[in-house]
């Protein structure tokens, strides 16, 4: 009972993890519109809003209409006091009329209800056996098939994940799917064995027969990209215990290949590499012709001449202040020094630093020089500046400081986009 138990809470609450991620994410998202300039306004995540919404409405029904077969009216609307509406335990007690003291013998109650339902619900579902039966007799082949590869897409993407980090995973699922459909075609039930048992080998050998077609630059068989891993392989752990390299003996021994065996491995070693003098087809260009040059004059010239301008207008702002403003942002942040040792470089208390820090920040971020360097870096200025404190918390230039933030707003989107891309979005 207690296993169903878990499971109950773990699915009523889904709800909940799916508001608060929800929340979160429009949260992070107000967060970058405000300091995302108009020509990056574009790239914002906004579609993910309408499918977040769209999929929250949707496992709501769910667990509605699960909540819904639980025969006692009591444990019915605790639950939905609880799951739905997210009310505290003292809340829900008041709601539904008992004590705090017994809520959570109604609640325990209440979880095996919906334990036993989806025990049944889950009792009911058809089996990858019966599924791949069902294909082999030709009853509505298309539909089963679906069904087999939906009931199945977590155990396939484990599978093709390995090989996704040179190839698109959506790929990889899209050939795993012929893998899964060759097992099934070749599958006997009355061997014993479990259908996914079976169908991991198919599905494996289709995954690394197109990442070794489709993986590397230039495509070779299977077995030969076998042979040399572990050619590779072999020469590494030799040359680490015997601070040597193998000769081509042991090499053949090792691998146990016949001398024209060894001949193509050799040979497929000196073509896996293409020279820069090699003709590309097709054209009159060579490789060496469509190398980029190292040399870029933007980020070589034109980048560090705008920034050091930059730097020098924001310094140039500071430089406007009082001299004992001025001298604490120049200790602060071109030394380096903390609070404490600027006091005791200056004289003073470390609270009083504080103070001619907090009066330097409201000045600084009403200078026109500085509203220049936020626009220059694509930010608003009364907002990139309106934090005060935060925008000289870390030790280094101003100009460097901007820079960082930009780094921050790009990580909190790419954050935002893995958040989404890993969601689980089954209902």
């Amino acid at each position: 009972m207690g296993s169903k138990r878990e499971e109950a809470k773990c699915f009523l609450r889904r709800l909940y993890r799916c508001n608060s991620s929800l929340l979160e994410y429009k949260k992070g998202l107000e967060g970058l519109q405000e300091i995302t300039t108009e020509n990056q306004s574009d790239d914002l995540p906004l579609d993910y809003i309408a499918k977040m919404e769209n999929y929250q409405k949707a496992l709501k029904q769910k667990i509605i209409s699960v909540i819904e077969k639980v025969s006692e009216d009591t444990l019915k609307m605790l639950l939905h006091f609880r799951y739905i509406d997210f009310l505290k335990w003292d809340d829900v007690a008041e709601k539904i009329g008992c004590y705090s003291e017994s809520i959570h013998q109604l609640h325990n109650a209440a979880l095996d209800a919906v334990g036993n339902i989806l025990a049944e619900q889950t009792a009911e579902i058809t089996t990858n056996e019966e599924l791949v039966e069902k294909i082999q007799s030709g009853v509505e082949v298309k539909k089963n098939m679906g069904l087999l590869y939906e009931q199945n897409k977590n155990f396939i993407y484990k599978c093709a994940l390995p090989y996704s980090h040179r190839i698109e995973i959506e790929d990889l699922m899209q050939e795993a799917y012929f893998g899964l459909v060759k097992a099934v075609n070749s599958f006997d039930s009355s061997k014993g064995a479990k259908f996914l048992t079976y169908a991991i080998y198919h599905i494996r050998n289709a995954l690394c027969n197109y990442y070794y077609k489709c993986g590397r630059t230039k495509r070779m068989p299977a077995h030969l990209i076998v042979k040399l891993s572990a050619y590779h392989h072999f020469i590494y752990e030799y040359e680490a215990s015997n601070c040597k390299p193998p000769s081509d003996e042991q090499i053949q021994s090792h691998l146990n290949l016949s001398n024209t065996q060894y001949k193509a491995l050799k040979k497929a070693l000196t073509e896996s590499t293409c020279s820069l003098e090699d003709v590309v087809p097709g054209t009159d260009l060579t490789v060496y012709d469509g190398v980029a040059d190292e040399f870029d004059i933007e980020d070589t010239v034109l980048n560090p001449i705008a920034n050091d301008q930059v730097n020098a207008e924001i310094w140039e702002s500071v430089n406007g202040l009082s001299p004992k403003l001025k001298s604490v942002i120049e200790l602060r942040y071109k030394n380096g020094l903390s609070q404490s040792d600027v006091a005791k470089e200056l004289g003073v208390s470390g609270s009083r630093i504080g103070q001619c820090e907090h009066q330097a920040y409201k000045l600084l971020k009403t200078d026109a020089r500085m509203r220049y360097a936020a626009e220059y870096y694509g930010y608003d200025s009364g907002i990139t500046y309106s934090g005060g404190k935060s925008f000289f918390k870390h030790h280094g230039s101003s100009t460097e400081l901007i820079a960082l933030k930009r780094i921050e707003v790009e990580a909190e989107r790419k954050r935002i986009h893995k958040f989404f891309e890993n969601f689980d979005w089954s209902i």
